[in-house]
């Protein structure tokens, strides 16, 4: 990997990525009824909840409890079928218009009918899909709208098997767009209907093909679509071109941006807008204006990583759709908060793992320059069924169209862990990857996985390992060997995918590097999960066979099956607790060698009661050097290691309360820690 670079922090609100002009849009967030369980079609919801959009029935039902021991039963969240149900009140402009209904996700099956008519079953939780509501809407009266959603699982729809919780729900917004008769499509798999494809992009310009999917367009009624592309301020037209259509429903436009800015990640996250206008003569029949960035992403076996056709570190961490309290319902006030973690931290990329996430989220990722990997939730499972096979592909088309004028979105991911090296396996990766070259070839493709020499490892252009050295076995957690061998095979660097090591921030012990006998066991100390992302991140960095790390996980998250650290139902292996109130201490071990921040952290600040009276003080910090005082008595002064961390060893305690502090410039930090004798932890 290159040497760090660093970047500026940026914490602003996302907006939008299309504007729609030409038509009417409306939230559906109010006024919804909701049951968890089977309903006749015709039910009376008199005595249904309300509830508000986003909503999930797991938000609370999976909360992580605290575990008594082995037998702890693990909680079970309901998955089933949840009914939906709400009145559409038709307003006098929408004679002789269109109205279609979005919804930009629903867990895991969702069937939608209005006034007892199924508009259709959309199969898969992690992507959009819309239908026309137009033919069966009656404009004199309340309509009745209805959702039955299921997150029970399915043979047909990945994932199959999974260490995260398919929560159940429609967790993100819906919204209800009004069209003139001949419009821009909002039917191609649930994308907005338009796409910009960077043709050919060069320091003296960027030929672009930007192309529109039309609907209701016909011999009778020709049009003319206009398409712009406008600079990041919006007023200034940098290309532009006019063209008539007379019939059918894709559009193709070719423009040329001279001497393009590049939308250059967390240095330079330029975008400008392409604005496309259906017009028949003067009149404006329907406008939708879509945000892109121009830049170009790959990866050389002698530069790592390129963004731009310059080297860029890929400084990663894997995020999970999961809060305390809200599940996947999650607001955009929830995501920019985890942006802002995110961004504290100092990372460069994100890996959305294992499915694509909100359109909120990319937007904010677009804006703020983090590169972003996204994934088709293909997990640990297959079957050979054409059913699986389509619905695969399905949710990747989905993904793919959906997420494409996204400059953030560098990798395109196929599969993650898949267990058995089956052929068919490789067979259903070999055509989703032909599926994904067709679609978009401007992107990496990867898959992750935690195999040894597989056949699936030569699909993907570029594929990852997800690797636990020093956690999952008792090794250590230098990773360098692992990822030479892995190279080696593959025959090319190589990314990492996932690492790290679970930690519970009330669990301590005094040798940091004392590995737990197993890791599904109760204790989780904090100090051990620190030391273990030193070591790792200390082999990866730099490595020649690696182009680019994530760390698992940024937040912990929740696993019904999972009983260990100290919980029921959680993954700790989050550098942030569940609820985003608790940095752990491997936090502040990346945000001392990622973000050029004046900072300094003092580790084990919650391991207040100490059974040693020689003990470890260690620091994290971005200062060149750093004093320790104990008690009022200065310990020494010492410089950080080549990864910004200060260790004294047999520091002497006390009986009673040590005040901790250390300082580095006008940096302080510090704790009380009691030792006694007779302590016990």
């Amino acid at each position: 990997m290159p040497n760090s670079v660093r970047f500026p922090v940026a914490r602003v609100a996302p907006r939008e990525p299309l504007a729609i002009e030409g038509r009417s849009q409306h939230s559906l967030t109010d006024d919804w009824r909701f049951i968890a369980e089977e309903q006749e079609i015709t039910a009376d919801t008199s005595s249904w909840s309300i509830v508000n959009l986003p909503h999930t029935w797991n938000n609370l039902d999976i909360l992580p409890l605290p575990s008594t021991g082995k037998d702890s039963p693990s909680p079970t969240p309901y998955m089933g079928i949840g009914w939906y149900a709400r009145t559409l009140t038709p307003e006098p402009s929408w004679r002789g218009r269109r109205v279609f209904l979005r919804f930009e996700a629903a867990s895991l099956v969702a069937r939608v009918l209005l006034n007892g008519v199924e508009l259709g079953e959309h199969r898969g939780g992690f992507t959009a899909f819309c239908y026309e509501l137009t033919p069966h809407l009656d404009l004199t009266r309340n309509n009745d709208l209805r959702v039955q959603v299921s997150n029970a699982p399915n043979a047909d729809i990945p994932p199959l098997s999974c260490d995260f919780n398919i929560q159940g729900g429609i967790y993100r917004p819906v919204h209800l767009v009004v069209t003139g008769p001949a419009c821009i499509s909002p039917l191609d798999d649930g994308s907005f209907g338009v796409y910009v494809f960077q043709d050919e992009v060069t320091e003296s310009h960027a030929r672009l093909t930007i192309r529109t999917m039309l609907s209701g367009v016909s011999p009778d009624t020709p049009v003319e679509v206009h398409t712009e592309i406008l600079d990041a301020q919006e007023n200034l037209v940098v290309a532009a071109m006019s063209s008539p259509m007379t019939e059918g429903n894709d559009h193709c436009t070719t423009l040329t941006v001279p001497s393009p800015h590049r939308w250059h990640g967390r240095q330079n996250p330029y975008r400008y807008q392409a604005r496309v206008t259906l017009r028949q003569g003067t009149m404006v029949l329907d406008r939708v204006r879509t945000t892109f960035g121009i830049r170009t992403v790959q990866i050389t076996a002698q530069d790592g990583f390129l963004l731009n056709g310059q080297p860029y570190p890929i400084y990663g961490v894997n995020r999970h759709q999961d809060l305390q309290g809200k599940g996947w319902a999650m607001t955009i006030e929830d995501e920019q908060h985890d942006l802002a973690l995110i961004t504290d931290i100092g990372a460069t990329a994100i890996r959305l793992a294992h499915y694509p996430q909100s359109t909120s989220f990319h937007d904010a990722c677009d804006q703020q320059g983090f590169l972003v990997w996204d994934e088709v939730p293909l997990v640990n499972a297959s079957t050979d069924s054409p059913a699986f096979t389509a619905n695969s592909e399905q949710q990747l088309r989905e993904m793919v169209k959906q997420l494409h004028h996204h400059p953030s979105v560098a990798w395109w991911g196929i599969y993650n862990e898949l267990q058995a090296d089956y052929p068919r396996n490789a067979v259903l990766l070999k055509h989703l990857k032909a599926v994904v070259e067709a679609l978009d070839s401007t992107r990496l493709i990867v898959g992750a996985t935690c195999m040894p020499a597989n056949s699936m490892h030569q699909v993907p252009d570029w594929n990852c390992w997800n690797m636990y050295c020093g956690w999952y076995d008792k090794k250590g957690p230098s990773m360098a060997v692992w990822a030479r061998e892995s190279a080696e095979e593959i025959g090319h660097s190589i990314g990492v995918s996932e690492y790290g090591a679970g930690g519970n921030s009330g669990h301590h012990q005094e040798d940091e590097t004392l590995q737990p006998e197993s890791t599904v066991q109760v204790f989780h100390p904090e100090e051990y999960q620190a030391w273990v992302h030193e070591g790792q991140w200390a082999s990866m960095h730099n490595n020649p066979d690696i182009w680019g790390t994530f760390i698992w996980n940024m937040f912990d998250f929740t696993v019904k099956n999972r009983n260990e650290g100290g919980f029921t139902g959680l993954n700790d292996k989050g550098l942030m607790t569940y609820d985003r109130r608790v940095r752990k201490d491997a936090f502040f071990f990346y945000k001392a060698n990622w973000n050029p921040e004046p900072m300094l952290h003092l580790t084990s600040k919650r391991f207040t009661v100490r059974e040693a009276a020689l003990v470890q003080v260690k620091a994290y910090t971005t200062e060149a050097s750093v004093t320790l005082t104990v008690n009022g008595v200065v310990i020494g002064t010492e410089k950080p290691d080549t990864f910004h961390t200060v260790r004294w060893k047999a520091v002497p305690l006390r009986v009673g309360d040590n005040e901790i502090r250390v300082t580095a410039g006008n940096l302080r930090d510090g704790a009380t820690w009691h030792w006694s004798p007779n302590a016990k932890l």
